[in-house]
């Protein structure tokens, strides 16, 4: 993390995206369904969505930063992974029901042209996640969580759901005839269902140990070889525990160097790659003696 303001930011982004998304969720599905349009409805869903996530988000941050235990050598990090498979795999069932459902909405004869209001809070919900969404990229850079990752994207796909949405019931006021409400929300069942499946995936690969990204491996790389009595880096290896990673590195020294003086070599590898290199929780600097 950078900047030291970040932090009250970083403790706050579950709370707003739960009061926001809540507030959201709640007037799209209620003026969905009092005017009558199907495609605020289901938009309410990525509200609900979001709204999930920052819960998830207050209780796996809590979790993830305990401190390492007899019982969890590398921490409790891997628990927002859990928390965002199991959101995932509910998110996914869910709108796979709202599909057919809207398919069978779509086979009726008779259909009404949702009320104006609906593009009204439709245009609020845009700027407001637009608003959210930003808020949430910047803690998502300073602390790369999985779940405020997942919050960040879907703000923004709620943003411009919402959208899409007040575009939709504009054309059916000017242009009757054609249910484009209902064909927006089957569009919107589609996202979700995308959204949920890379969630899924993302899930899988941190709890697979998933290594760190190759330039920030080659930057700790040349870190290591800029210290005095470095004589070359055999080996780094990395994996990601929640927002944070934990490395291993074997170095080369001088074989002359005494035990204590490879070991103060290690110890500044150590140092400098941990302050340097973004989101790096510990480093285990190991040392070889360089034939000559």
């Amino acid at each position: 993390m950078r900047y030291q303001e970040c932090i009250p930011c970083s403790r706050r982004v579950g709370w707003i995206g739960l009061l926001a998304s809540g507030i959201f969720a709640v007037a799209k599905f209620v003026v969905g369904y009092v005017a009558g349009s199907k495609a605020l409805m289901v938009d309410s869903l990525y509200s609900t969505k979001d709204m999930f996530t920052s819960i998830l988000i207050i209780t796996g941050m809590k979790i993830s930063q305990k401190p390492a235990d007899k019982a969890h050598h590398y921490g409790h990090g891997k628990i927002e992974f859990l928390l965002s498979l199991a959101a995932s795999i509910v998110f996914m069932g869910l709108t796979v029901f709202l599909f057919f459902h809207t398919l069978d909405i779509l086979g009726e004869e008779e259909h009404n042209i949702p009320h104006g209001i609906s593009i009204f809070v439709a245009l609020i919900a845009t700027l407001a996640n637009y608003k959210l969404y930003r808020f949430t990229k910047c803690v998502d850079r300073e602390i790369p969580s999985p779940m405020v990752q997942l919050l960040s994207h879907h703000t923004e796909a709620d943003a411009f759901s919402s959208l899409i949405v007040g575009a939709g019931v504009a054309y059916e006021h000017f242009f009757p005839g054609i249910p484009m409400d209902t064909y927006i929300a089957i569009i919107e069942c589609l996202h979700l269902f995308y959204l949920g499946l890379g969630t899924f995936i993302e899930s899988i690969k941190g709890l697979m140990d998933s290594a760190m990204p190759e330039g920030q491996v080659q930057f700790a790389q040349r870190l290591a070889k800029q210290i005095e009595g470095v004589m070359g880096v055999y080996e780094i290896k990395s994996r990601r525990v929640g927002s944070h990673y934990f490395l291993n590195i074997v170095i080369g020294v001088d074989p002359n160097l005494t035990i204590q003086e490879a070991r103060t070599v290690s110890e500044t590898v150590e140092k400098k790659i941990k302050g340097l290199v973004g989101h790096v929780r510990d480093v285990k600097a190991e040392f070889r003696g360089v034939v000559v």
